[in-house]
């Protein structure tokens, strides 16, 4: 059996009861939040971005989706599977936000990747004999995934950066990848660093304090918690209308 489908775990998918056309909900909201063009709103301290119904359905005619209330029934078991999280918005309009929830960390990472010390060893295996070839071949698979899981991470927190403050930084420097591991390897998240990045973006845009929107200072580990939990005073929001572009708008008027 092929492990994944569409970068998730197919093991962990039939355990939640999720079917090739939730997951593909899914893989749409991930992808389309991670491009950086979808309304963000910050709510309880968590990002969450506007998922318009009519743009899913029409962006993913193969899952044979007609109505509305088809996709809020896929939407609403992501939800019940602690997948997704859902804030309903009612101002000016009703407007439905998703968040990432604690479960979507288990599809797209494996048994040994959150306990990598769980595995046992063998009984027989004498005292102080040195690691067989075997052996050692197996300590390099269980760390592979969780490098592969930490570059996927300084991807997309790097590419979300860069399309924010319209910066090139690379997701492969060593330098950045130490940091983001960092953070990630504290108990820190994905959507946490969006949040520092968010926080300092409304702070220091248009400012001398521009130039510091990177990831030495963002990410380092001094700051990084303070970032996380301040304040912002303006909240900037997009909104796409019909001919394509952004223009400014906000929830809290």
């Amino acid at each position: 059996m092929k492990f994944t489908f569409m970068g998730f775990l197919q093991s962990k998918a039939i355990e939640m009861n999720l079917d090739d056309k939730d997951l593909s909900i899914l893989r749409y909201f991930i992808d389309f939040k991670d491009s950086g063009k979808m309304v963000m709103k910050i709510i309880n301290d968590k990002p969450f971005y506007w998922l318009k119904s009519d743009a899913l359905i029409e962006e993913l005619p193969i899952l044979g989706i007609k109505s509305k209330d088809v996709l809020r029934r896929r939407l609403k078991k992501l939800v019940e599977a602690n997948v997704l999280e859902f804030e309903l918005i009612k101002k000016g309009g009703v407007y439905t936000f998703y968040g990432v929830g604690k479960s979507y960390i288990d599809l797209i990472a494996d048994d040994t990747q959150k306990h990598p010390t769980q595995k046992s060893e063998p009984t027989d295996r004498k005292v102080g004999t040195l690691p067989t070839q075997k052996s050692e071949q197996n300590i390099n698979l269980l760390k592979e995934p969780s490098i592969k899981y930490i570059n996927s991470v300084c991807r997309e927190v790097i590419d979300f950066l860069n399309l924010k403050a319209n910066t090139k930084y690379k997701s492969d420097s060593k330098a950045t990848v130490s940091l983001i591991s960092g953070r990630i390897n504290d108990g820190f998240t994905v959507d946490d660093m969006k949040i520092v990045i968010n926080n300092k973006y409304e702070e220091w845009k248009g400012t001398s304090y521009e130039k510091y929107l990177r990831p030495s200072t963002l990410f380092r580990q001094s700051k990084f918690e303070e970032y996380l939990n301040q304040k912002i005073s303006k909240e900037e929001e997009v909104n796409k209308n019909k001919s394509g572009t952004y223009k400014p708008f906000n929830f809290d008027d």
